[in-house]
């Protein structure tokens, strides 16, 4: 797998060679041309890149918090996790995807036993 396949593959975003092409040009400061056709290819650059590269921050920020919640309910699942995101060992997105399917399933776990078990064995008043 090439570094293109790759970043559609990471990023989920369908993009010609050219695109990602351009866009890595343009990262990279190496854009020779024409004026008008370089602020052209900045502008489609990050206008590809930029909401995928901002999801995946959000989505980074985000598994901190996904991970001391998953922790109340499976700790063993959450330091794999969480050894697994330290050592970058799956994407980001793919990472967030599974985390969240572990919490799916975890919460619909404590929503079962609240359904088996009135309130008042939880909360002694």
């Amino acid at each position: 797998m090439d570094k293109y396949e790759s970043c559609n593959k990471h990023t989920g975003i369908d993009i010609s060679r050219e695109e990602y092409a351009t866009g890595i040009s343009f990262m990279r400061g190496r854009l020779e041309g024409h004026s008008v056709l370089i602020a052209a290819a900045s502008e489609r650059a990050w206008e590809i890149l930029g909401p995928a590269l901002k999801e995946i921050a959000e989505k980074n920020a985000h598994i901190p918090i996904m991970l001391s919640k998953l922790s109340y309910y499976d700790a063993e699942a959450a330091l794999a996790f969480l050894r697994t995101w330290a050592e970058r060992k799956k994407p980001v997105s793919q990472l967030w995807e599974e985390i969240t399917i572990e919490l799916e399933n975890n919460s619909k776990l404590d929503l079962n036993l609240c359904y088996y078990y009135p309130y008042s064995l939880y909360h002694k008043e």
